[in-house]
């Protein structure tokens, strides 16, 4: 069984004021190697119930105002991007099992900030660093601007000291299957996920069964946007088959 560690219980005397800007850590168990990950999608892995994902992109950051390409810098919410947060608050359910952040600052802010705004409900809170938006290496801090490689699709491609697309479809594939483990010994239905836009397009794409690496990473999502996904499996993504 997975273990996803210490639960934080916000119950009915605990207002969702009391939802931590630091979270603890959702550790990982399925090593996120390409071998293993094809192993264990020879076959989709089906649950035994459909789960619910609302998931969303972190507020506007300072270098999201100033049109810098942020990557995994850790970059903190502009204050328009505090107010988005906490719209993005009232637009969540009441109530969810489990709600996960990734682990860079604007991620967790933005789970934060929301739920307490929309006095959300929540069983249990973690940060996961598979969640975190991929490494645009020497590129981070530059003005942002269209890159070919993405434009084409390629997923193994990576900036120099950054990472590829094929490495975050890894990253996230194992976070699936981590927690479509755990669904199977709880009575898990709704899901709460604060992310970053590489890591919307591959979840996107993976749940909605996209077929086109083009169109995944074209996909374009707005800070604060929230997306209902409803989830019944994991197959290998055809998308990466392509590559």
């Amino acid at each position: 069984m997975v273990n996803f560690g210490r639960r934080i219980g916000l119950h009915e005397d605990t207002v969702s004021s009391d939802v931590p800007l630091t979270p603890p850590c959702f550790p990982s168990r399925t090593p996120t190697d390409f071998q293993v990950i094809l192993q264990l999608l020879l076959t989709p892995v089906v649950l035994k119930h459909r789960i619910t994902l609302d998931v969303f992109r972190h507020g506007e950051t300072l270098n999201n105002q100033l049109g810098l390409i942020t990557g995994a810098s850790d970059v903190p919410l502009s204050p328009r991007g505090q107010q988005q947060a906490e719209w993005l608050g009232h637009q969540l359910d009441q109530h969810y099992d489990l709600a996960f952040s990734s682990s860079l600052k604007r991620a967790r802010e933005t789970l934060a900030l929301a739920m307490k705004a929309g006095k959300v409900m929540v069983e249990g809170i973690f940060a996961d660093s598979r969640l975190d938006e991929r490494s645009l290496g020497v590129l981070e801090g530059q003005p942002a601007r269209p890159l070919g490689p993405y434009a084409r699709g390629e997923f193994q491609f990576a900036p120099a000291q950054g990472d590829s697309y094929e490495t975050v479809t890894l990253r996230l594939l194992s976070f699936l299957l981590d927690l479509a483990t755990y669904s199977m010994h709880h009575n898990i239905q709704k899901v709460a996920i604060s992310t970053h836009m590489g890591c919307l397009r591959i979840l996107t794409g993976i749940l909605e069964k996209e077929r086109d690496p083009v169109k995944v990473l074209a996909r374009k999502f707005n800070n604060a946007s929230i997306m209902r996904l409803p989830w019944t499996d994991i197959t290998y993504p055809i998308f990466l088959r392509k590559q």
